[in-house]
């Protein structure tokens, strides 16, 4: 019996400092799934419009091109009706 006992032991001493071991050789594991790539936000624009906006804007007739918002913003303005997306700069 106490051998038994003493295997127990033995046994579940082995399993922590395997555990600890993993911990400390895989830190990074534990951390959840690894950073997917960010899709790009997408507003619309037309061919001669002076304004960017969102796919269900009153204002946007006619032919819309989906374009990533960061290049609209280089062209465009956002729209005063359908307020699109801004550009956010997180400190």
């Amino acid at each position: 019996m106490k051998r038994l006992f003493f295997l127990l032991g033995v046994l579940v001493g082995a399993a922590i400092v395997a555990s600890r071991l993993k911990k400390w050789l895989f830190p990074y594991e534990s951390l959840g799934e690894p950073a997917r790539a960010v899709e790009p936000e997408l507003v619309y624009t037309t061919a001669s419009g002076q304004k960017y906006h969102r796919k269900d804007c009153l204002y946007l007739q006619g032919t819309m091109s989906p374009v990533p918002l960061e290049e609209a913003l280089v062209t465009h303005e956002p729209c005063t009706v359908c307020n699109p997306p801004r550009l956010t700069v997180h400190a």
